[in-house]
């Protein structure tokens, strides 16, 4: 199948006694179709520092991935907003050579200064 071992895994987080990120998301290409988006969404704690935060915020600002989920009263629409909540969200996962979206999932992306921080 075409594709069908071409892998990738996205990782963050603090590292583990093992040495592993304690978060991955793993992505397998697949031939079959993309089942609509029903809604889910992952919250992903991001870094070491609140600047790790600002960064990966300021990376999805510049892709033009950031999100607002009107379900949530966290209405982060810029890095102030997203400082104020202690998180941010996007949902579009990007080809980075073309900007298509290939695949949709919301992201609830989290400061090391949120209060569910692990």
């Amino acid at each position: 199948q075409d594709g069908a071992d071409d892998v990738a895994i996205v990782c963050c987080g603090k590292i583990s006694a093992s040495g592993r990120p304690t978060q991955c998301l793993i992505f397998r290409e697949s031939d079959e179709p993309t089942p609509p988006y029903d809604g889910h969404h992952v919250a992903m704690y991001v870094g070491d520092t609140k600047d790790d935060f600002e960064h990966v915020y300021k990376n999805c600002e510049k892709a033009g991935v950031v999100w607002v989920n009107p379900r949530f009263s966290d209405k982060a629409t810029s890095l102030e907003g997203a400082k104020r909540y202690k998180q941010f969200r996007f949902k579009d996962i990007l080809d980075l050579e073309t900007g298509k979206t290939v695949f949709t999932l919301e992201h609830e992306m989290r400061s090391v200064e949120h209060s569910a921080w692990p």
